[in-house]
């Protein structure tokens, strides 16, 4: 998504400041590819190629009438450039995104003047595509940005790679999100907001990835750092993964601290994620019948996350009462959060569970999941494929298959 990454975090200064000849070469940038011309075609009778390349790489500062006559060329208005920057639009937008007011964000998107490209506005645009799991716009809009990246300053760099990591979160992508945290690991922002909400994102990435040095060093920088009034309930969420991860060790302490997070004043739309990392804890302990009987009794299944635990504890508790009512809601029930991964895992517990015939759960793993298993991950999801492609593979005394996939799996952990 992002071309020649590392090259480019690697040419990136710190002392970049924003001028207003980075916003003329954006522009021009940004039409000559829309247009697709080339280099040649735009400056000639204007300048020589090698000049328009350099200043597009914010090498040079270009003479102002060469600047116009492009814009001539193009039909672009010379004296709109800046007059669109919504005020402070990004750091508005970020500081909306860490306090959850996707309202804001929403009337900052719909406030945006379209009448000539500008980077910032384009920020503050993935960030709405982002909230609306709009993301094809999304991938467009990062399309742009990434071809004009070199005009970008110092904190606009960091928002976009903090966007682009953030998209694959968002798609269960975890390996590709490391890759970009990793090269702006020694890089620090003037937006205080930004810093913490690329420390949170380490701290999930190292979480999915099961990289838990990683997941507690960023953990308890985010206890520690009080630069900025950090959102208790995005703080109550990461207690409730964390406890999910200690309760590997510790059980029963991590139920007792399940319940003090119960206690504490989440707001609704929070509540969900943290009975979700409760039942998935539950799960983990092996507290299976608690799990289906708290998702039932509570109708939490319209959300595809719980229907999922409902159709593993069904599998664990291994009673088919329990099997045909939680197939029976999987089936019948239309979700009210649908994303694709949820309802991948649910076709496959269907098959697994119900299908007429046992090739059929064997053949979605081939053609559905296992080719990509590297690429999209999920903490619960991905070990039970896993599990039960290998359990296929050892039936069918397919051994030598069963120990590649084992070794490529410890070698990735060991990496």
């Amino acid at each position: 998504m992002i071309t020649k990454l590392a090259k480019f975090v690697q040419s990136i200064a710190p002392q970049r400041k924003y001028n207003k000849y980075f916003l003329y070469s954006q522009i021009i940038k940004n039409e000559r590819s829309k247009r697709k011309l080339t280099l040649a075609e735009i400056s000639k009778g204007i300048c020589s190629i090698s000049y328009l390349c350099k200043f597009e790489k914010n090498d040079i500062i270009a003479d102002e009438s060469y600047i116009r006559a492009i814009f001539e060329r193009v039909n672009l208005d010379f004296n709109l450039v800046g007059k669109n920057i919504l005020k402070n639009g990004v750091e508005k937008t970020i500081k909306a995104y860490l306090n959850d007011d996707y309202q804001e964000i929403e009337e900052l998107y719909n406030s945006i003047d379209d009448s000539i490209f500008n980077a910032q506005n384009y920020l503050v645009k993935c960030f709405y595509c982002l909230i609306k799991k709009s993301y094809q716009e999304f991938n467009e809009n990062i399309k742009a940005l990434d071809n004009i990246k070199e005009t970008l300053h110092i904190d606009d760099v960091g928002v976009f790679l903090f966007l682009v990591a953030q998209y694959y979160i968002d798609t269960f992508q975890y390996n590709e999100a490391n890759k970009i945290l990793q090269e702006i690991d020694n890089l620090t922002f003037s937006i205080d907001e930004l810093n913490w909400l690329i420390i949170e994102q380490n701290f999930n990435v190292g979480f999915y990835l099961a990289d838990y040095h990683q997941m507690y060093s960023y953990y308890y920088r985010i206890l520690i750092n009080n630069s900025i009034s950090y959102p208790c309930v995005r703080k109550v969420i990461l207690r409730a993964k964390h406890l999910y991860v200690t309760a590997n060790s510790n059980f029963k302490k991590s139920l007792v601290e399940y319940e003090k997070l119960t206690g504490k004043c989440v707001p609704e739309e929070y509540k969900l994620d943290l009975t979700y990392w409760r039942l998935s804890t539950y799960y983990k302990g092996e507290m299976y019948l608690r799990v289906f009987d708290e998702i039932y009794d509570n109708a939490l299944y319209y959300d595809a996350r719980f229907a999922c635990l409902l159709l593993l504890s069904a599998h664990k508790i291994n009673d088919d009462n329990y099997i045909d009512i939680a197939c029976s809601i999987a089936q019948e029930v239309e979700f009210d959060n649908c994303d694709q991964h949820h309802m991948l895992f649910i076709k496959f517990m269907l098959l697994y569970l119900k299908g007429k015939y046992n090739h059929e759960y064997v053949e979605f793993l081939k053609e559905k999941i296992m080719p990509y298993r590297n690429k999209y991950m999920h903490i619960i999801y991905s070990k039970v494929y896993f599990e039960k492609y290998i359990e296929f593979l050892s039936k069918g005394s397919r051994y030598k298959e069963a120990f590649s996939l084992l070794l490529e799996k410890y070698r990735a952990y060991k990496s």
